[in-house]
């Protein structure tokens, strides 16, 4: 068949009617707002906010909450070699096992065209300055570079 034949072809005479749906639908909405009917909001009651009882949630000193703030890690490489960003990255997972212990917080970032290699989560710059100063031995380019990170701070009740 030609090409140009089937943009003129009439599929008129080959529409199916869809069959009806015999079992019934199951869902979640509200019935009254299927039918295009929606309640009215409650009414106010006569309660004043002053007479409501206020109740304060008990106060847990020494609690630990994660927070995503603006902050700053350390750079301690980039490169455009990938093999050589993730043998960096061993080398500061190994530096961080060594000197802080626990899990490494070390990522390697790729933001084209460089892989980079991050040491850290730190809400301050001068202890993002500090790590840096003890990484020069095994990255001695290494510096504070701004960065969306998840701290440990003490919960203020």
């Amino acid at each position: 068949m030609d090409v140009a034949a089937t943009e003129t072809f009439d599929l008129g005479p080959y529409v199916v009617e869809r069959p009806a749906e015999t079992r019934p639908v199951e869902h979640e909405v509200p019935a009254d707002l299927m039918n295009n009917a929606v309640r009215e909001a409650p009414r106010p009651t006569a309660e004043t906010p002053s007479s409501r009882p206020t109740t304060t949630p008990p106060s847990r000193p020494g609690r630990t909450v994660f927070r995503t703030v603006n902050g700053y890690r350390v750079q301690a490489m980039q490169s455009t070699n990938r093999v050589e960003a993730e043998r960096a990255a061993q080398t500061a997972m190994a530096w961080w096992r060594r000197t802080r212990g626990g899990s490494p917080e070390v990522y390697l970032v790729y933001r084209a065209p460089y892989y980079r290699v991050r040491v850290g989560n730190y809400a301050e710059r001068g202890e993002a300055d500090r790590v840096a100063r003890s990484l020069n031995a095994s990255f001695p380019n290494a510096f504070a570079v701004p960065d969306r990170v998840t701290v440990r701070q003490q919960a203020e009740d």
